[in-house]
């Protein structure tokens, strides 16, 4: 021991961190508790213990078990703030939030109260006049307008109310609300309208004006702005009427038509085209997003040929919503610049024919479990416990992370040190995984037990780790992987898979997270599930631009995360809500991401092997030969071949397979008319009843598989067997 005390530098200190977390882990703060609980008072005993860290968080589980508020004044100004918060939400007491030094933790604590309770609070401060945040967000999350009476700022307060008001009217679609909706609050109202419009704008249909019209243009006021949007989400041209000023109600009856309402209901369409003529400036626009409606619920092709006429931007945007609709491709035939032709054929393969209600039906199955984890999630929260969400390093599964991210901003710290954001690149979670989580958890203080969330891998029964994080971690898992006999799901309370619940992997871990994160955030849903669905090839896709360039992003972050400023080769949504918010970078990054893979798929086709059945074709890739310099990442294998499948159906050849081999890996994708005849799964366990001891491991879904070969010595050999047993299987009936 005398020799340890001597030792000197980052070494000592470096052995003795470790050293305690381990001591840490495997006995706990409780053990330590009942190693100095044996004279005098609680209190004194905490304060025995000679390790300070220790000795805090004694003082904290203390106070926070006694519910006892005043032992937060013995600890140091970081461990007090966090002990005033767990207290306060355990007793749900709001006016120990009030005692939070720090102005965000502060908020956070009161949301946190808010969502639990969904009850008003008493968000007095001591020695502070501002209290408008607190009101206000209580006020909005309960619409209770009286709330706002507490604050005392004249301007504050009538934001407040404002803002109670509007949200009132949009729930309600009642104009009467927007009545007394106040002028100071132009800019946090023109937000609330734009968020709702932007929510429901037709899908398919781009304008010059918009959005961008409603942005620009904060002069006009709030109260006529809240009838904008009440007659816009309740598809009510009447309602524009009560607007006194001319250009916001001429833009009114011109944007309405741009609903999807407008194309989902049973309208009157000669009426709204005679309403039009009210629309001044924007008359014609209006007409021909009337025309535009008309033309989709009806299905009328020849509507379409006559806003070609005069328009053919809108005849585009006709000809695509219709194929769209109908699911034909054929109808794209009518586009006559190429590249947009090309995009709604592509649109069309990939959409299949299975309807997004079957998608709803499998989520709503999940409900139950969703609502239980997402408790748990938001308790390790208030709590500040250990935090660890590791997503797999693709599109799909930064879809989900970013969804939660999203959701965590609006009421906690994303950004938290307690959160620690891990991009997975394997398909299981292994012993080494656990000990390095257990590593990070053991940096931080909490009474609570770390939390470890997992999406969109480790479905496998090469996931060994997951046993012992068990033990020691409180586990969320949101996955779509098929389910195999071998993995012990029951053990996991708060183990979620649609294979569980009636659906399969067309479900994707994106959208079970995003639905997830909905919990307890509101979030722009549908355009992050979309990525996921665009990402993982769903057959629930309903690709739009936003959504694809979103997917494009997403894409070359997890192949190449240098290519947007991270050069850990980890990669954190906060990475991506930067790139995202600069538009410049963003559009040069989906530049380089296209013209990356048109480059690479025109080589692959060049140099691509055929094997032909009576049925299908089997093509056959060297990866490596196609992208030359081992250096980039972008894009990475699996996902080329994805992208390779899409362009052969692109092509009019949707009755293949895709085999990519790099490396010792082997990736599969099969063609949509080839998904009822070929069970990737099911060719890697008949090759496994041959070459088992070739592959050392092997996953994917039903289309879409891989194969990690132990060397590549015989990867010709295992090549030519896959061959093989698919023809076989394609040539079944």
């Amino acid at each position: 021991m005398g020799k340890m005390a001597n030792e000197k530098g980052l070494e000592r200190k470096t052995k003795i961190v470790v050293y305690l977390s381990v001591m840490i882990a495997l006995a706990g703060i409780g053990v330590i508790l009942q190693v100095v609980m044996t004279t005098g008072s609680p209190v004194e005993r905490c304060t025995r213990i000679i390790i300070k860290s220790n000795e805090y968080s004694c003082l904290l589980s203390l106070a926070v078990k006694s519910e006892n508020s005043s032992i937060c004044t013995m600890l140091p100004l970081d461990y007090e703030n966090m002990c005033y918060m767990q207290i306060a939400n355990e007793t749900k007491n709001a006016s120990l939030c009030m005692k939070i030094t720090n102005s965000s933790q502060k908020q956070k604590c009161l949301n946190g109260i808010a969502i639990f309770e969904n009850s008003t609070q008493d968000c007095t401060l001591e020695n502070t006049t501002n209290n408008s945040a607190c009101y206000t967000a209580v006020a909005l999350r309960t619409t209770n307008q009286s709330i706002c009476n507490y604050i005392t700022n004249q301007a504050d307060r009538s934001i407040c109310k404002s803002e109670v008001l509007t949200k009132l009217a949009f729930l309600y679609k009642n104009i009467s609300y927007c009545e007394n909706v106040s002028s100071v609050s132009n800019h946090s109202v023109i937000q609330a309208v734009i968020e709702n419009v932007s929510n429901l704008q037709l899908e398919n249909v781009t304008s010059s004006f918009g959005i961008s019209e409603l942005e620009t243009n904060e002069t006009y006021s709030p109260k006529e702005f809240c009838i904008f949007g009440v007659s816009y989400l309740s598809n009510n041209q009447t309602y524009c009427k009560y607007i006194t000023e001319t250009n916001l109600q001429e833009l009114c009856m011109s944007f309405i038509p741009l609903s999807r309402k407008a194309t989902n209901m049973t309208t009157n369409y000669t009426q709204q085209l005679e309403n039009c003529n009210l629309a001044g400036s924007y008359e014609e626009l209006c007409k021909e997003t009337v025309l535009l409606g008309k033309a989709v619920q009806t299905e009328n092709l020849s509507i379409c040929h006559l806003l070609e006429q005069e328009n053919e931007t809108i005849g585009n945007t006709c000809y695509s919503s219709l194929a769209a609709k109908e699911q034909n491709s054929s109808i794209c035939l009518e586009i006559r610049n190429t590249t947009i032709q090309n995009a709604c054929i592509s649109a069309i393969n990939l959409n299949g024919t299975i309807g997004i209600e079957e998608a709803d039906k499998v989520i709503s199955n999940m409900q139950d479990k969703l609502n239980m984890a997402a408790k748990l999630f938001i308790r390790q929260q208030l709590y500040a416990a250990p935090t660890i969400i590791r997503f797999h390093d693709d599109t799909d599964g930064i879809s989900g992370a970013y969804a939660i991210y999203k959701a965590l901003k609006q009421n906690f710290q994303a950004s938290s040190i307690n959160i620690i954001w891990l991009m997975h690149r394997s398909i299981a979670y292994t012993e080494t995984d656990y000990q390095n989580d257990l590593l990070l958890a053991n940096g931080f203080e909490s009474i609570e037990r770390p939390l470890l969330f997992i999406t969109d891998f480790g479905t496998s029964e090469e996931s060994t780790g997951i046993e012992h994080a068990a033990d020691k971690f409180n586990i969320i898992w949101l996955d779509h992987h098929p389910v195999p006999q071998q993995f012990k799901w029951e053990k996991l309370e708060n183990y979620i898979n649609p294979w569980l619940f009636g659906g399969d992997s067309n479900i994707t871990a994106g959208f079970i997270t995003t639905e997830f994160a909905s919990k307890f955030g509101d979030l722009d849903a549908k355009r992050i599930i979309q990525a996921s669905f665009i990402g993982d090839y769903s057959a629930y896709v309903r690709p739009d631009q936003e959504a694809r360039e979103l997917a494009t992003i997403f894409d070359l972050a997890t192949s190449d995360s240098r290519t947007v400023g991270s050069h850990s080769g980890n990669l954190s949504p906060e990475t991506i809500e930067g790139i995202l918010k600069d538009k410049t970078k963003m559009n040069e990054l989906i530049s380089y991401a296209e013209n990356k893979m048109t480059e690479l798929l025109d080589n692959a086709i060049l140099g691509i092997k055929i094997h032909k059945t009576e049925n299908a074709t089997i093509y056959v890739v060297d990866f490596e030969k196609i992208r030359k310099d081992d250096k980039e990442r972008y894009p990475l294998p699996g996902r080329f071949a994805s992208k390779l499948m899409e362009r052969t159906e692109t092509l009019g050849d949707s009755s293949s397979v895709v085999v990519l081999h790099f490396g010792p890996f082997i990736s599969m994708r099969v063609g949509k008319g080839l998904k009822e005849k070929v069970n990737l799964l099911k060719t890697i366990e008949m090759i496994k009843d041959d070459l088992g001891n070739q592959i050392a491991s092997s996953g994917g879904h039903l289309s879409a598989a891989s194969i990690k070969l132990k060397s590549e010595e015989n990867k010709k050999e295992v090549i030519a067997r896959l061959v093989e047993e698919l023809k076989k299987q394609i040539s079944r009936t």
